[in-house]
């Protein structure tokens, strides 16, 4: 069941978006997953390449969450969709609202930052 999402666009086309969230310690001068103490490594469960990959939990706690991208062009880069998955019985309203923050900030701010350098 959806619980969060948001799309943004960024500066690299979708082809380049898709390696970096395939494998996103492939460069570790230019890392952007950086994880808290009580998050995970995701593991790629699903991928089509360059359109639509998804991850398996960052949390320990939420075993059965995934996070889906979908990936497009757009003439000013790619557009990235995340939306994160949660199985019954949902988190309440206010864990929700963190994991959708946690999301963006590593999606929308430490991916994008790693293309900004």
């Amino acid at each position: 069941m959806r619980a969060a999402g948001r799309s943004a666009l960024h500066a690299p086309p979708p082809h380049v978006l898709f390696e970096a969230l395939i494998r996103p310690d492939q460069d570790p001068n230019r890392s952007w997953l950086l994880l808290h103490p009580d998050e995970q490594q995701p593991r790629v469960i699903a991928a089509e390449e360059p359109t639509s990959l998804t991850w398996s939990s960052l949390w320990p706690r939420l075993p059965t969450a995934r996070i889906h991208f979908e990936l497009s062009s757009d003439p000013r880069g790619g557009r990235l969709t995340w939306t994160l998955l949660l199985q019954d019985p949902l988190a309440n309203a206010g864990e929700v609202r963190q994991l959708r923050y946690r999301i963006d900030q590593l999606v929308n701010g430490n991916l994008r930052d790693r293309f900004d350098n």
